[in-house]
C-alpha cells in the first residue's frame, strides 16, 4: 500500500455453454468511474481459458480455497481465428515486451496511435521517439492529467512527457475532460490502406508506467494480431480517428498547446517519481 502497489486487472470470464467469452477492459467497475472514456476486448475461444488461468494464479497467490474443479487451458494458447487473426493473454511485464517489441518493429510508413491515461514509462517513451526519428507516424492521445474524483491534479506524468516527445517530433492532442479521466489503455499499429504487414492492438488495464509495466501492479492486455480491415481493429482505428479529428463539430480532443508544460523543475520531478515509485502513477 505505501508504494501504491495494487491488483489492477479489469477482467470478466463467463461460461456461455459451448464456449468461454472473456473481457479484458479499461474500466473500472465502480460509479465514480462512469463518465470516464475506457476500451474493451471482448473474445470467445482458449484466449478466455487463458485469461481464467491468469485469474486463478492471482487468486492462488491470495490464499483462496481449493480451485481444482477449474476448467484448464492449453499453456500459452493464442484464439486463432479462420482469417488468421490471433488474439492472446498478456499480463504484467509481458505488457511490457510487447509495447515495446511492436513500437520497434514499426517501419517507415506505418502508424502508431496511443491512447492512454498515463505515459511515463522511459523505454517506451524512447521507443516512441526513435520510431518518429526512422518515420513512422505517431500520434498520442493523452489525458491531460487534471482531474481525479473530484480533486485537481498537476499534470504529471503526461504534461512532463508530452513537452519531451513534442521536441521529438510526435504529434500531440489532448483528450478534452471535464472532470472525467480519458481512462483508455491502447496501442495501435498498422499500415497504410492495402499493406499486407497484420495490424496490431495491445488493449487493456495497463497504463505506460513503470508501476503497471514492470512488474509491480497486476495488470491484463490482449493482443490482436489482424489484417487492418478486421473488424476490432477498424474499430479501434475508427475510435481514435474521432477522438483525433473532432467530427461534425464535437469537440473530443484539444492541441498540444492547449496544456503544454515546459517546467524543467515539474520534469526533473516527474523523472524522479517515475523511478522511484513514490507517485501515484
Amino acid at each position: 500500500l505505501i508504494n501504491f502497489k495494487a491488483n489492477h486487472r479489469k477482467t470478466l470470464v463467463v461460461d456461455e455453454g459451448d464456449t468461454w467469452t472473456g473481457l479484458v477492459t479499461s474500466a473500472n467497475a465502480h460509479d465514480a468511474s462512469s463518465a470516464h472514456s475506457n476500451i474493451a476486448v471482448r473474445f470467445s475461444g482458449p484466449a478466455a481459458l487463458d485469461l481464467l488461468q491468469s485469474e486463478r494464479a492471482a487468486a492462488a497467490f491470495s490464499g483462496a480455497d481449493a480451485m481444482d474443479d477449474w476448467p484448464l487451458a492449453r499453456a500459452g494458447a493464442a484464439n486463432l481465428e479462420q482469417d488468421g487473426a490471433t488474439l492472446s493473454v498478456l499480463s504484467e511485464a509481458a505488457i511490457r515486451d510487447a509495447l515495446l517489441a511492436t513500437i520497434n518493429d514499426a517501419a517507415r510508413g506505418e502508424h502508431l496511435d496511443v491512447g492512454v491515461f498515463y505515459l511515463s514509462h522511459r523505454p517506451l517513451i524512447e521507443a516512441l521517439a526513435a520510431a518518429r526519428e526512422r518515420g513512422v507516424e505517431v500520434r498520442l492521445l493523452l489525458d491531460p492529467n487534471k482531474d481525479a474524483f473530484g480533486r485537481e491534479k498537476n499534470g504529471m506524468p503526461n504534461r512532463q512527457v508530452a513537452w519531451e516527445l513534442h521536441d521529438a517530433g510526435v504529434d500531440i492532442r489532448w483528450c478534452a475532460t471535464h472532470g472525467e479521466q480519458c481512462h483508455t489503455k491502447m496501442l495501435l499499429r498498422y499500415g497504410d490502406d492495402g499493406a499486407e504487414r497484420p495490424a496490431v492492438l495491445i488493449a487493456g488495464s495497463a497504463n505506460f508506467t513503470r508501476r503497471n509495466l514492470d512488474n509491480l501492479n497486476l495488470e491484463t492486455n490482449v493482443i490482436l494480431t489482424a489484417a487492418a480491415e478486421h473488424p476490432a481493429l477498424a474499430t479501434a482505428r475508427d475510435a481514435f480517428q474521432r477522438r483525433w479529428s473532432n467530427p461534425d463539430g464535437k469537440l473530443f480532443s484539444e492541441p498540444y498547446e492547449a496544456y503544454a508544460d515546459d517546467s524543467r523543475l515539474r520534469y526533473a520531478l516527474y523523472r524522479f517519481m517515475e523511478f522511484t515509485g513514490w507517485s501515484t502513477f
